[in-house]
């Protein structure tokens, strides 16, 4: 499985680009700004102003320092119905606080907001990477640990990550036929370079031009810009199709509902599904398939590795295919009757398979002319 999502756009020619204040064709889209009024930015802007305003009045006065704080609901939280849980975490960080732990976060956090602060009074974003790296010493040998608190800030505030003007690298790119117009009216040939374009901020692309594109299709690890980014393609062209492609596994179907239906840890997050994403592989027939023209059955020779690409499940596998489960709804939608219907089926036959357990010799050209026939034509498979 990629690292990094990349949406492609499939078609073959580019329209051009049209300014906004002139009637375009339809295979161009202005994209609304999503905060025209700066209302969020103001917002948040006041709210870290105030929580620092706190800290200094409180220093004046020789009492304990405090910021709120809370921390994102994580899947093991809700799935807890133990009464005997311990105490919540506290809704705010202080300092000097109860430990030397506590301590240190809240420096952190202060640092963050510092930062975030400064970010929106200049207008220039700030990357998660480049905090981390300003103050490496105080976030220790770990991105991650910047990640979190940035994510918790923003769920703690009520506001999306964007607005906080923190904002992860690029990590995702986008291939096809499309040409992306900023808000500073810098085009993006997404057609360009053998892997794509990174893909830029959501809130940044003021235009898009299609062309001939007819479908979108996704694949890899589903970051949030990236969600961001489908979302906004699919809000700008509705009719077309949104394909995923994702590992015959547990974390291939977690990523593909990441698409669709949002995770909990981005819960507070606006903009980041496509409900009507369609599931366009690998799934348990196209195991099958592959089997048996490997002329393998389901048995040990198979599982062991006869192909490479498709192997036995794991117990963190197994876990993660039941706690899917347990998420979905009995009595939810076609999509998610699927999933559960192809987890089932993967506990029961105890295997897993990449997308390239797919291809042939590397090439997966007529597995996907086979089954994007389906979902183009009319033949959902």
């Amino acid at each position: 499985m990629d690292d990094a999502i990349s949406p492609l756009l499939g078609g073959h020619q580019h329209g051009q680009l049209i300014p906004q204040h002139v009637n375009p064709p339809r295979s161009v889209v202005n994209i609304p700004d999503p905060d025209p009024n700066n209302n969020n930015v103001g917002t948040a802007v006041a709210k870290i102003a105030e929580i620092l305003s706190s800290c200094q009045e409180s220093l004046i006065n020789g009492e304990e320092m405090s910021i709120p704080y809370r921390t994102r609901p994580t899947r093991r939280a809700a799935a807890s119905g133990n009464p005997a849980r311990p105490r919540p975490a506290p809704s705010v960080v202080g300092f000097p606080g109860r430990s030397a732990a506590e301590a240190a976060k809240f420096t952190q956090v202060f640092k963050i907001l510092q930062l975030s602060l400064s970010a929106l009074l200049s207008g220039n974003p700030i990357t998660k990477r480049n905090i981390y790296y300003q103050c490496q010493d105080l976030f220790g040998n770990s991105q991650t640990v910047v990640d979190r608190l940035v994510d918790d800030l923003a769920y703690t505030l009520g506001l999306g990550r964007d607005f906080l003007n923190i904002v992860a690298t690029s990590k995702g790119l986008v291939a096809g036929p499309v040409i992306l117009l900023t808000r500073m009216f810098a085009a993006i040939d997404a057609s360009t370079g053998d892997a794509g374009v990174l893909i830029p901020q959501p809130r940044n692309i003021g235009q898009i031009d299609f062309g001939t594109t007819q479908w979108v299709l996704g694949k890899g690890y589903a970051d949030l810009a990236t969600r961001q980014f489908v979302h906004t393609l699919h809000s700008a062209r509705p009719e077309l199709p949104v394909l995923a492609l994702v590992d015959y596994d547990p974390d291939g179907i977690s990523i593909m509902r990441c698409y669709s239906h949002g995770s909990r840890a981005h819960a507070h997050e606006q903009g980041v599904t496509v409900p009507s994403l369609q599931w366009l592989g690998v799934r348990s027939d196209d195991v099958a398939s592959r089997v048996a023209r490997g002329g393998l059955g389901f048995d040990d020779q198979y599982v062991n590795g006869a192909l490479g690409s498709i192997n036995p499940l794991t117990q963190r596998d197994r876990t993660r295919a039941r706690n899917i489960i347990k998420d979905l709804d009995e009595e939810s939608d076609n999509h998610d009757v699927s999933c559960r219907r192809e987890l089932q089926v993967m506990l029961f036959l105890g295997i897993k398979a990449e997308i390239q357990a797919m291809d042939d010799a590397g090439d997966m050209t007529a597995w996907l002319d086979e089954h994007m026939r389906g979902f183009l034509y009319g033949d959902v498979m």
